[in-house]
């Protein structure tokens, strides 16, 4: 399951980069974009556990 606390990081950057002025924009962006890239390293990491590596079986077949 997702993490509540990374969410609320999310909308916070959100807001961050709302509300920047210029100085701070791209700064709040970027951390943003990190922040979303570690959420969907998340749950793609959850979505592999929960599946329990078929996807990796399916693959291995369809080679073979």
């Amino acid at each position: 399951m997702p993490s509540r606390r990374m969410e609320d990081k999310i909308r916070n950057l959100c807001a961050r980069a709302v509300a920047a002025g210029d100085n701070d924009f791209q700064e709040a962006i970027s951390e943003l974009q990190s922040a979303l890239h570690e959420h969907a390293q998340e749950l793609r990491k959850t979505l592999i556990e929960q599946l329990g590596g078929r996807r990796d079986r399916r693959v291995r077949a369809e080679r073979e």
